[in-house]
Formats: C-alpha cells, structure tokens, sequence
C-alpha cells in the first residue's frame, strides 16, 4: 500500500467510532481474486474506500450501541421493565 494509507484508512474508521486511530487493526487481504483487484498506484485507496470504511464504522458503533443496551436490560431488570 502507498505512503500513510495505514494511518488514513484506520483514521476513517475511527472517526465513526469515536476512538484513537490507533485502536483500528488494518489487516491485508490475500492477494486472491475473490477479493477483487487491488491496486496500489495512483493513491486511490482513500479515495476509493473512504464511504464503504465511513458506512463500516457506523455500523459497528451502532451495534455496539445496541449490545451495549441490550446487556444493560438484561442486567437491570427495572430499566427492561420500563421500557428504556
């Protein structure tokens, strides 16, 4: 991958997460094609991954919302009650 990419992609995700870019793992796939093209030139990466890592990220910040709430609810039988 080109110069800085494995601090601007992990810095896209954590935006969305609310967390240090230095808590997001980048993790290269296998050079295989059921993983599509891959290119390295023209800085592209960013460009092209910026909305999917946006959307990524969002995702698992609402999930974990959600597991969050869930396990509070289950924790705290009153607050279920409630309806909160």
């Amino acid at each position: 991958m080109g110069q800085g990419v494995r601090t601007a992609l992990p810095m896209i995700v954590a935006e969305e997460l609310c967390c240090d870019w230095r808590r997001v793992q980048v993790v290269q796939a296998d050079l295989d094609p059921k993983y599509g093209e891959q290119l390295t030139g023209g800085s592209g990466s960013v460009r092209t991954s910026y909305e999917n890592l946006r959307k990524a990220g969002a995702a698992d910040r609402r999930g974990s919302r959600q597991r969050h709430f869930r396990g509070h609810r289950q924790t705290h039988p009153a607050v279920a009650d409630s309806g909160r």
